[in-house]
């Protein structure tokens, strides 16, 4: 699965994280995706569920607002869920809480 990125709506409050949805057989195992499963690191070297594991999540954005410090990079990583069970996780994004100048 490819890294997910950084998204238009990331501010100096929020990381809005994107990723690209499974779409054909060779992606998706020959069985459709059931969840797209996001992690994050708090700056804590732990990654966490923000969503998608303890229950299905089949969007391809999530926008994080608690628990963000402006300026501070945060790691995300991402994995889809099929029938079969779990991928394997993406390479890690790294997206700092921060806007460009107006």
């Amino acid at each position: 699965m490819a890294a997910p990125t950084s998204g238009a709506s990331t501010t100096k409050n929020q990381i809005h994280v994107t990723w690209t949805a499974f779409s054909g057989p060779l992606d998706n195992g020959n069985s459709a995706i059931t969840s797209y499963v996001l992690y994050w690191d708090q700056g804590t070297s732990t990654y966490v569920e923000l969503l998608g594991d303890a229950s299905d999540y089949l969007g391809t954005s999530y926008i994080k607002s608690t628990g963000i410090t402006t300026g501070t990079t945060y790691s995300f990583k991402v994995k889809a869920r099929n029938q079969w069970g779990d991928g394997l996780f993406s390479s890690v994004v790294s997206i700092v809480a921060a806007s460009a100048p107006s």
